[in-house]
């Protein structure tokens, strides 16, 4: 997994993230010198809103206001730019 943000940031969003009890640091089992932040049941039921609301509203003013034509020219586009991440669309 790649992540965009310096490590100190990191650190300090997982910080908030368990002071809300979202997730927790537990060490990594995969290699003793890390430390994993692993979601909890608090932080998979805020997820499950969050995912719900995300999902209604992309439908909502996004696939419900483009034709299919439009919306095979976001998906080229989303292409073009997961290409020049080096990435791939799933």
């Amino acid at each position: 997994v790649e992540l965009a943000h310096s490590r100190s940031r990191i650190t300090h969003t997982i910080g908030r993230l368990e002071k809300a009890q979202l997730v927790e640091r537990q060490p990594c089992e995969a290699d003793g010198r890390g430390i994993e932040a692993v979601m909890t049941a608090k932080g998979f039921a805020a997820l499950e809103v969050a995912a719900h609301t995300h999902v209604t509203g992309v439908h909502n003013y996004l696939v419900a206001s483009t034709t299919p034509e439009q919306l095979a020219a976001i998906g080229d586009v989303f292409d073009k730019v997961a290409a020049r991440l080096g990435g791939t669309r799933f």
